[in-house]
This record gives structure tokens, sequence and C-alpha cells, in this order.
């Protein structure tokens, strides 16, 4: 027996409008007709036609979903290269936030070091804290 042309068991029969669940399929002549061909309806010149009418088809549809295809490969490559710019700038302000922390607590201890006579120690701690602020600063317009 020969296989059925056409749809497989497996995709959906469109209902009397030619709609399916899976949206607007073609609505084909002959596309409720039995699809099991004996040899002798194969040998006929009509059924020939037929075959040929589909094969002529489905050389269409897969012209056309190739051009879809190198459509959707050139679209998912931009897609990974947008991703990609979007986490340098998570990175950068996580740097940022965590050098301007720093810097900025440093700065703040200043004052407690010049009331326990250790200015030598909050003068260090000062340079510290304005290179982080700096350097946080410069990574983030770096890295954007």
């Amino acid at each position: 027996m020969v296989e059925p042309l056409g749809r497989s068991d497996k995709e959906p029969v469109a209902g009397s409008s030619g709609k399916t669940s899976e949206g607007i399929k073609q609505k084909r002549a002959y596309s409720s007709a039995r699809r099991e061909l004996t040899e002798d309806e194969l040998k006929s010149p009509a059924v020939h036609c037929f075959l040929l009418d589909e094969i002529d088809r489905l050389d269409k549809e897969v012209f056309e979903l190739k051009e879809y295809k190198e459509r959707f490969h050139a679209v998912d490559k931009g897609k990974a290269v947008l991703e990609e710019k979007i986490k340098k700038p998570v990175f950068a302000d996580i740097i940022f936030g965590l050098c301007l922390t720093v810097g900025a607590a440093l700065l703040g201890l200043l004052p407690y070091f010049y009331e326990i006579k250790q200015p030598s120690t909050g003068i260090i701690l000062g340079f510290v804290g304005i290179v982080l602020i700096i350097g946080g600063i410069i990574a983030k317009t770096v890295l954007r």
C-alpha cells in the first residue's frame, strides 16, 4: 500500500471553513478524498498530474521557507548581539556602585581618624576613597 499524499496523521485536519487550531490553512480540492492509491490508480495519467502539482506546490513552499529561515538566523544573531550589549552596562553599574560606596565610606571615616590623632592614616584612607570614586566614574563611562 502507498503512503497517503499531503497531510500526515499528526497534522490537524481542516474543517469546512479551512481553519485549524494552528491558523488558517489553504483548503485544496480533493483534500478530503481518500488518499490510499492502488497500483492501477498510480498508472493513471491524472494521478501523475496531481502528484506533479503537489510536488510543485511543495517546492514553492520550500523556497519560501528558506527565505524565512535565513531571515530568522539574521534576526537571531542581532538579538544575541543586543543581549550582550545589555550585559555590559549591568557590570559597569555594579563596579560603579561598589567603588562609590567604598570610596564614600572611606571619606566618611576621615573625621574619625582626625579625632583619634592619626591624621596620616586618615589622609591615606581619604586618598584611597577619592581614587575609588574617580575609578568608579571612569569605569562606568568607559564600559558604557
